[in-house]
Order: C-alpha cells, then sequence, then structure tokens
C-alpha cells in the first residue's frame, strides 16, 4: 500500500502536533489524489500532459451535463477508479461545490466533496 504526504483542503501539508508531516494512504489517499486530479487543469504538469480535468473556463455555456462529464472523465484516469456515480453540482459565485460517490476497482467506494 503507497503513502503519500497529507495535505489540507488548502493544499497545505498537514503536521501533527509535534509538527511532523503527516501521512496517508489507503482509501483516503485515493480521495485525496481525486481532489488533486481534479484541482488540476489538464496540461498543466509538463510531463503528464494528461493529468487533470479540462479547463471548465473554456467552456463557452458550463451546463450541468458538460461539467459532470469533464469530472467523470477526469477521475477515470486514476487507476484505482472503475466507476464515478451521482455526481452533483452546485454553483455559487466564483466555483462549483461538486460531490460524487467513485467506485474502485477493488469495490470500495468513496465519497467525495470538492470545490473548484
Amino acid at each position: 500500500m503507497s503513502k503519500a504526504i497529507l495535505v489540507d483542503d488548502d493544499g497545505d501539508l498537514a503536521l501533527d502536533a509535534a509538527g511532523r508531516i503527516r501521512s496517508v494512504s489507503g482509501a483516503d489517499k485515493i480521495a485525496q489524489d481525486l481532489k488533486l486530479l481534479l484541482r488540476s487543469v489538464k496540461g498543466s504538469l509538463p510531463f503528464d500532459t494528461n493529468f487533470g480535468i479540462d479547463d471548465l473556463s473554456q467552456i463557452k455555456s458550463p451546463n450541468s451535463r458538460l461539467i459532470s462529464s469533464a469530472v467523470k472523465n477526469a477521475l477515470l484516469q486514476h487507476e484505482s477508479v472503475n466507476s464515478v456515480q451521482d455526481i452533483s453540482l452546485e454553483k455559487n459565485d466564483r466555483s462549483f461545490e461538486i460531490s460524487l460517490t467513485a467506485i474502485l476497482t477493488d469495490g470500495t467506494s468513496i465519497d467525495l466533496g470538492v470545490s473548484l
């Protein structure tokens, strides 16, 4: 099972009470990976230009169907994700609140909420 450095919702390192960097593994790591994937614009990583989600600001007339499709396509890039279900979107002034369920290849489900 792989580990990663834990980051908070702002993308900052998560530290324990003693100031040590915390780590994450298992389903929590996959959830963190998926949030990072959705917060990355496709093409922004020079060594993996397919990583991330299509630039939502470039969609001429955004609607729930187009955004849901972009979210689903991005998440299916992750090797542990088998399917994406129950995508719901809520538009705020400057962002979208997205909640969904990702079904992993081992059959586990992860409920995920992210702001884009």
